[in-house]
C-alpha cells in the first residue's frame, strides 16, 4: 500500500513536470514557476529521483547527461578538517553560526556547516569535539519530558531547540541526548512513536508560530535557514503542495 502511494506520488510529480517544464528548465526557473502555480519545488523531485535532471528524463525530456561531479570532500577529509579547527566549534549552542563566521575569515577554503553535516551525524560531531555530556541535575527524565511538552512546537531539531533553550535557560539537546541516548529517542519519549500525522501537526504549529514568514517559499526558506526550521520541501512532502500546506496551516 505504501509502495503504491509512493508510485502514485511520483507519477503526479512527473505529470506536473511534463506539463509545465521543458528539457532545459533549470532548478531556479522551476522553483519560480512552482511558487506561482503552487507546484512541488525542485527539492521534492531531487528527494524522489536523485537529481532534477533524472526527474526530467523520467518525465520524457531528452537532455544531455552530464558527467557526475565528485563530492568536494570525503568523510575522512571532513574529520581531518574538524580536528584541525576544533576551536571554531567551541560554542555548543551556535555551532553553525560560529563555524560559518570562522570559515569566512580563513585564507583557505573550508567546507560549509551544511557540507559537514551531510557527512556526519550530530552525535558523531559531538563525540569528535569531545564535548562533555551534561546532566540536568535538577530534573529527572519525567521533568525533561514535561519541559519538552511545554515547548513542544520548538522541540523539533536539536539545533532549533538549542537556540530556544539557551534564551530561556532550559536544558539543551545534549541533556536530552545524554538521558535518552539520542535526540530521536528523546523525541519518541516526549511524543510517543512518530507518525506522519504527528509530523504534520508539528509543522502546522511551527507555521502558525512564524506565520508572518509563512507566505512564499522563498521568504520561508530564507527565514527557516536562519532559524534552523524545516524547509519548504518538508511542508510540500507532507501536504502535497505549498498551496495546500498554507491552507492547512492556517486552519
Amino acid at each position: 500500500m505504501v509502495h503504491h502511494h509512493w508510485q502514485s506520488k511520483n507519477q503526479r510529480l512527473l505529470y506536473q513536470l511534463k506539463k509545465y517544464g521543458s528539457s532545459d528548465i533549470t532548478v531556479r526557473s522551476w522553483d519560480e514557476l512552482a511558487e506561482r502555480k503552487g507546484l512541488s519545488r525542485s527539492s521534492v523531485y531531487i528527494q524522489r529521483f536523485g537529481t532534477f535532471n533524472e526527474a526530467k528524463i523520467k518525465a520524457g525530456f531528452d537532455i544531455e547527461q552530464k558527467q557526475q561531479r565528485k563530492p568536494l570532500y570525503t568523510k575522512q577529509e571532513i574529520l581531518s578538517i574538524i580536528k584541525q579547527h576544533k576551536e571554531a566549534l567551541a560554542d555548543q549552542t551556535y555551532l553553525k553560526k560560529s563555524w560559518e563566521s570562522y570559515r569566512k575569515n580563513q585564507k583557505i577554503a573550508l567546507p560549509t556547516y551544511q557540507t559537514i553535516m551531510r557527512h556526519l551525524k550530530y552525535d558523531e560531531l559531538n563525540e569528535l569535539l569531545q564535548r562533555p555530556k551534561q546532566r540536568y541535575n535538577q530534573s529527572d527524565e519525567q521533568d525533561l519530558i514535561q519541559i519538552a511538552k511545554l515547548h513542544a512546537a520548538h522541540f523539533t531539531t536539536h539545533m532549533h531547540w538549542d537556540m530556544w533553550a539557551k534564551k530561556r535557560k532550559l536544558p539543551t539537546s545534549d541533556v536530552y541526548i545524554y538521558h535518552f541516548n539520542g535526540w530521536e529517542q528523546a523525541k519518541r519519549k516526549v511524543f510517543g512513536q512518530t507518525s506522519k500525522e504527528q509530523k504534520k501537526e508539528e509543522l502546522k504549529q511551527l507555521a502558525r508560530l512564524h506565520s508572518s514568514y509563512f507566505t512564499t517559499t522563498t521568504k520561508w526558506d530564507q527565514y527557516a535557514k536562519k532559524e534552523n526550521l524545516p524547509r519548504t520541501n518538508q511542508f510540500i512532502y507532507h501536504f502535497g503542495t505549498w498551496k495546500e500546506a498554507k491552507k492547512q496551516c492556517k486552519s
